[in-house]
């Protein structure tokens, strides 16, 4: 890690308001740091092959897409950053998994500016940040039989998938996206179909908002 004088921070948001007080709250506690702003997941991309940074604080959802589907592109690119995904969704719904997936910390927008700084704080100092609500959720899961939520049981590329059939993709689309033969997209969709018991994506769109994945 850089000397915390002269950390080197990329915000990816599409919110004004948010980018606006994020950049405040980090030069007030570190007042020479340098930060970088991306509002689309092309900017974030093309930024990440363009210059290295200390931590990356990312929403998941953006006007062009979200930054789950990007997120192993850019751990390669960024071999040495920190990874804080930063939404207004559910902790307790998306964290465990993007933590799984190399994340350092998963916080909620609801979250005050003491929590914020404390979990860059944590994070840039080697730590994973988890939230209170996080680790409660980790604790019953571990011991107690209460219902899982059935996303936890998708594979990472299945739940790639899920996230662009959520966003209204179709498999032609998800194919070029992701660069996969059609018919191996397909096959993902149905086995992520059986494993959530749905048969529709209208079916997966009313599960997804059942348990917070999309509102």
């Amino acid at each position: 890690m850089n000397n915390q004088s002269n950390l080197g921070f990329l915000l990816v948001d599409d919110h004004s308001l948010v980018l606006q007080i994020c950049e405040q709250l980090i030069h007030k506690n570190f007042p020479n740091a340098k930060i970088t702003v991306s509002t689309t997941i092309e900017d974030f991309i093309n930024t990440s092959k363009q210059q290295k940074f200390d931590m990356i604080i990312m929403d998941l959802y953006l006007q062009d897409g979200n930054s789950i589907n990007v997120f192993n592109v850019i751990k390669v690119l960024q071999d040495t950053a920190k990874f804080l995904f930063f939404s207004m969704y559910p902790d307790n719904v998306y964290g465990k998994r993007l933590l799984q997936m190399g994340a350092d910390g998963y916080l909620n927008k609801a979250a005050d500016s003491a929590e914020f700084l404390k979990a860059i704080d944590i994070i840039l100092h080697d730590g994973k940040y988890l939230s209170q609500n996080l680790r409660i959720a980790l604790a019953q899961d571990a011991i107690d039989k209460r219902e899982k939520n059935p996303f936890d049981q998708l594979a990472e590329r299945e739940f790639e998938i899920l996230l662009l059939l959520l966003s209204g993709k179709s498999i032609s689309e998800i194919s070029i996206d992701l660069n996969l033969h059609l018919s191996t997209v397909s096959t993902y969709k149905a086995r992520l179909f059986s494993k959530l018991n749905v048969k529709s994506v209208i079916e997966l769109n009313q599960l997804a908002y059942t348990y917070g994945l999309i509102h």
